[in-house]
C-alpha cells in the first residue's frame, strides 16, 4: 500500500475520533430512557395513568373503545359538577340544567371493580380542559391551565430528565423551540417542566431560551349563567321573625334605615322534617308593605331544625333526591305565593361529608329560581381551614349573590375571648371571596352585636368553657351577645372609657371585680365605618346587617354614606 492510502486513513480517523467521542459523551450524558410504564405503575394493557398538569392523580381503564375515569377522582380533581346519587344509582351533571346518567345502563358510566366510572368523552364534552389519550405509556393527559402561563423552549433538540442531575435517565425527548410549561424552578439552574403530552421532567435553564409567557385559550363553550343583580349596592337587613305576630315589627326595626335599606330578609322558612317539608311564617301583607317602603324581600331559609335524636334534618334532606326536590319546590313556592323577590339561604349545619349534597342542592335550587325570576343569595362563613369544603366557587357560579357572614370570629363556644369581627378578619373574608366570585356579586355581612366575655377564676364557678392559663391562673369563660347600646352601657356603668385598637378597628374595654373579669370588643358607628371603608376599597356589591334592632341609630349615617 502506498503512503497516500495511509495518509487518507489517518485523516479519516482524525476526523472521526472527535465525532465518536462527542457522540459517546452525548449518549452518556443522556443515558437511557426511564421505563415509563413502570414509573407510572401501569400493570395491564387496559390501564391508563391520569396525568393532570403532568401530575399522576390516579388510574383510568379502557373497556372497548372508551376510556373511563373514577367518579370520585373526577369530582374532586377535574369537574365537581358531576354528582353521584347513590340511592338511585345514577350520576347527575348540573350547570344551568340537570342531566342524568343511569349507572351501568348508560354508556357514559360504568362500574369497574365495584367503583363508579365516567367515560372520558362524557367528561371532555362538559369540562373546560384539553384532554388527549396516548399510548407508550398508556396515559390520559389533561390540562386546565389556560390564560397566561410560564413556558420555556429548548435551544436545540434535547431531553427532559427524571431528576435534576446531568447523569439522570431521561423521561422524554423534546424538540428545539417546543413549548414546555414550567412547573417549578430549581435554584435557577433547572426547570421542572411538563410536555403537552403530559410527561414531566427536568431541563437545565441554560439549555432553553429562559422563562417566557404564552397565552393558551380554551375552545370549550362554558354554560352561560344569568344572574339577577341590583343596579346599585345592596343594603340588606336581616329581620329576625320568630312568630307571625313578629311580622308586625317591620316598620319599627327599619325606622332609622328608611331610604337606606333596599332589601329586607325576614327569617321565615325552616326545615320541618327529614323529607323536605318546611314551616313558614311568610305573609304577603309584609311583602306588600316592604315593597311600598322601597325594599325587596329576600326570604331567609335556615337549617337549624333538628329531631328528637338531636340530629339536624338537613343532612337527611339534602342527601336524598326526593326530599331535596321537595324542599326546593317548597322554598320556591313559598316565595312565589307571598310575592317576595328572592331567597336567602342560611344553611350553617353543613359538614364535610355533606359538601357534595349541599352544592348539588344550591345548583338545583338556582335553576328553579332562575326559571321563576327569583334572586338567590347564599350565606357563607369567612373561609377557615375547617370550612374550606364549602364550594364557594360553585355557590358563586350558581347563585346571584355570595353573602359573607363577616362575624363570629369569636363565638359563644369559643375557648378564648375576642372580637366578633375585627378588621383583619373582615378583610380576609372579602379577599378570599373575591377569588371565588365576581366582586359585584359579593355582599359582606356586618354585626350589629358584640359579646360580653366573662372570665371567672377557677373555684368560683364551673360553667362555660374551662381555660387553662399557667400565667394568670385557670378560669371559666362564658359570653352573651348584646346590642351596641347595651355593650357601651355595660362599660359606662363601670366607669370604663374604652380604648381604640387601630389594628382591630374597634374600641376595647374591660373591668375586674372579685375574681371576675369582663371584656368587650365594641361594635359601634366607628367600627362599622372601618368595615365599610374596606368594602368600598374592595368594590364589592353591598352590605348585610345582622340583625336589625341591635344597632345604634348612628350607624345608619355611616351606611348611608357607603351607599352613595
Amino acid at each position: 500500500m502506498n503512503k497516500g492510502f495511509f495518509k487518507k486513513i489517518w485523516m479519516l480517523l482524525i476526523f472521526l475520533i472527535p465525532v465518536l467521542i462527542v457522540a459517546g459523551c452525548t449518549r452518556a450524558s443522556q443515558r437511557k430512557q426511564t421505563d415509563l410504564k413502570s414509573f407510572y405503575g401501569i400493570m395491564s394493557d387496559n390501564e391508563y395513568v391520569i396525568l393532570l398538569e403532568g401530575e399522576n392523580i390516579g388510574k383510568a381503564y379502557k373497556e372497548g373503545d372508551e376510556i373511563y375515569l373514577p367518579y370520585e377522582l373526577v369530582n374532586n380533581e377535574i369537574n365537581d359538577r358531576f354528582y353521584l346519587d347513590k340511592e338511585n344509582n345514577r350520576i347527575f351533571y348540573t350547570d344551568i340544567a340537570v342531566q342524568s346518567f343511569d349507572i351501568g345502563s348508560d354508556s357514559n358510566t360504568k362500574v369497574i371493580k365495584d367503583t363508579v366510572y365516567i367515560s372520558f368523552n362524557c367528561i371532555k364534552d362538559r369540562t373546560e380542559m384539553n384532554g388527549t389519550v396516548y399510548e407508550n405509556p398508556n396515559r390520559v393527559a389533561i390540562s386546565q391551565n389556560f390564560g397566561t402561563i410560564s413556558v420555556c423552549k429548548p435551544v436545540k433538540d434535547n431531553v427532559i430528565r427524571q431528576y435534576n442531575r446531568d447523569n439522570s435517565d431521561y423521561m422524554a425527548e423534546v424538540s428545539e423551540g417546543e413549548s414546555l410549561i414550567i412547573k417549578e424552578k430549581m435554584n435557577e439552574s433547572w426547570y421542572r417542566v411538563v410536555k403537552d403530552n403530559g410527561i414531566t421532567g427536568y431541563i437545565k435553564a441554560n439549555e432553553t431560551n429562559g422563562e417566557e409567557t404564552e397565552e393558551r385559550q380554551s375552545s370549550y363553550k362554558k354554560p352561560e349563567y344569568t344572574h339577577i343583580t341590583m343596579d346599585q349596592k345592596v343594603c340588606m337587613g336581616w329581620h329576625q321573625v320568630t312568630s307571625k305576630a313578629a311580622n308586625n315589627t317591620l316598620e319599627e326595626v327599619t325606622r332609622n334605615a328608611k331610604g337606606i335599606l333596599n332589601v329586607i330578609s325576614p327569617t321565615w322558612l325552616k326545615l320541618a322534617d327529614t323529607t323536605g317539608n318546611i314551616s313558614s311564617l311568610a305573609q304577603a301583607s309584609y311583602v306588600e308593605k316592604a315593597h311600598n317602603m322601597g325594599m325587596q324581600v329576600w326570604v331567609l331559609a335556615d337549617d337549624f331544625s333538628y329531631g328528637e335524636d338531636g340530629s339536624y334534618f338537613v343532612s337527611a334532606v339534602l342527601g336524598n333526591y326526593d326530599s331535596r326536590q321537595r324542599l326546593i319546590n317548597n322554598l320556591v313556592s313559598e316565595v312565589i305565593n307571598c310575592n317576595a323577590d328572592g331567597l336567602n339561604i342560611d344553611y350553617e349545619k353543613i359538614y364535610e361529608e355533606m359538601a357534595d349534597d349541599y352544592i348539588q342542592f344550591i345548583r338545583e335550587l338556582s335553576i328553579e329560581c332562575r326559571k321563576n325570576g327569583l334572586v338567590l343569595s347564599v350565606d357563607t362563613y369567612v373561609m377557615q381551614s375547617y370550612n374550606e369544603f364549602y364550594n364557594r366557587k360553585g355557590i358563586a357560579e350558581a347563585a346571584d349573590y355570595l353573602v359573607i357572614m363577616g362575624y363570629d370570629e369569636h363565638w359563644a363556644g369559643d375557648n378564648s375571648a375576642g372580637s366578633v369581627a375585627s378588621l383583619p378578619y373582615v378583610k380576609k373574608g372579602i379577599e378570599d371571596a373575591k377569588v371565588c366570585a365576581d366582586a359585584k356579586r359579593i355582599i359582606n355581612g356586618i354585626p350589629f352585636f358584640t359579646r360580653v366575655w366573662t372570665e371567672t377564676k377557677e373555684g368560683l364557678t364551673s360553667e362555660g368553657t374551662y381555660v387553662e392559663d399557667p400565667i394568670n391562673g385557670n378560669y371559666w369563660l362564658t359570653s352573651i351577645a348584646v346590642g351596641m347600646d347595651s355593650a357601651e352601657q355595660k362599660l359606662s356603668s363601670q366607669g370604663i372609657t374604652p380604648t381604640w385598637l387601630e389594628d382591630l378597628g374597634q374600641y376595647y374595654g374591660e373591668y375586674e371585680a372579685e375574681g371576675i373579669r369582663e371584656r368587650i370588643w365594641l361594635e359601634d358607628e366607628r367600627s362599622v365605618q372601618e368595615k365599610l371603608n374596606v368594602m368600598s376599597e374592595a368594590g364589592i356589591g353591598g352590605v348585610a346587617c345582622w340583625k336589625l334592632g341591635l344597632e345604634k341609630a348612628a350607624v345608619w349615617e355611616e351606611i348611608q354614606e357607603y351607599m352613595k
